[in-house]
This record gives C-alpha cells, sequence and structure tokens, in this order.
C-alpha cells in the first residue's frame, strides 16, 4: 500500500511505483478526475503539486480505513 508523507508531490512521484504505481494515463482518467480526490495546492503551467497528507487520507477514505 501506497505512504504518502506531509509534503508536496507532483504527479511523476504520486504514479511512480514507489506510491500509486499506475500509468499517467489511468491516474488522468480515474483518479484524478473522481470529485473526492483532492485539488493540487500548486497548479501553474506545467507545476501541478498535492499534498501528500490529503492524497493518503483519501486513499485511507477508499479503502475503508
Amino acid at each position: 500500500m501506497a505512504t504518502f508523507d506531509g509534503r508536496g508531490y507532483n504527479i511523476g512521484e504520486i504514479v511512480d511505483k514507489e506510491h500509486l504505481n499506475v500509468s499517467r494515463n489511468t491516474f488522468n482518467k480515474h483518479i484524478r478526475r473522481d470529485k473526492t480526490f483532492p485539488k493540487p495546492y500548486i497548479s501553474t503551467g506545467n507545476t501541478v503539486m498535492y499534498w501528500g497528507t490529503r492524497i493518503q487520507y483519501w486513499l485511507d477514505k477508499k479503502s475503508g480505513r
């Protein structure tokens, strides 16, 4: 199971083998479009950053923990 620290993560770090282990297309089509998925705290140009604690909370809620 993926664990996220309380720091910022870019999309490349979220989808890598250490965390969600999904392709970028799968992330964009299924996870990012989910209305309950946390919004990025930075979204300018090519930079999109998410808080790790919010992603971890979302994953725990989805898995029923």
